[in-house]
């Protein structure tokens, strides 16, 4: 993963096959983010999502998808350093699949800008 700075914003170009949770996780601890707006698009070769069943306790269906999806938005926050990053995408069957995030793979052309609001 490449990371570039600008201004108040970090941008995050992900190679082949990184997980973006486990990687975003990185970027928070490193640049000590508290609070940030998190926005993106691309491709991934896997993804782990779940759907809200039941608000409490919190429970969540969670769904795996093992080919090629066209994401055409990632939007999430790091809220006093914890994340939490929603996907809508497409796989080549016109299925659409839309959640919370858990895990994923990259495939190609995936990058993630962060507004930094708040660090220590």
């Amino acid at each position: 993963m490449e990371v570039r700075e600008r201004a108040d914003f970090i941008i995050l170009y992900f190679d082949k096959n990184e997980d973006i949770i486990v990687e975003l996780e990185k970027v928070v601890r490193e640049y000590m983010i508290i609070e940030a707006k998190v926005t993106g698009s691309g491709y991934l070769n896997r993804l782990e999502y779940g759907v809200l069943t039941q608000s409490d306790p919190i429970f969540f269906s969670k769904y795996l998808v093992d080919k090629l999806l066209t994401v055409t938005n990632f939007h999430g926050r790091i809220l006093e350093r914890e994340l939490s990053l929603m996907v809508n995408a497409i796989d080549s069957d016109n299925v659409i699949h839309s959640g919370k995030v858990f895990s994923t793979n990259t495939e190609i052309d995936l990058i993630l800008t962060l507004e930094v609001l708040r660090t220590e």
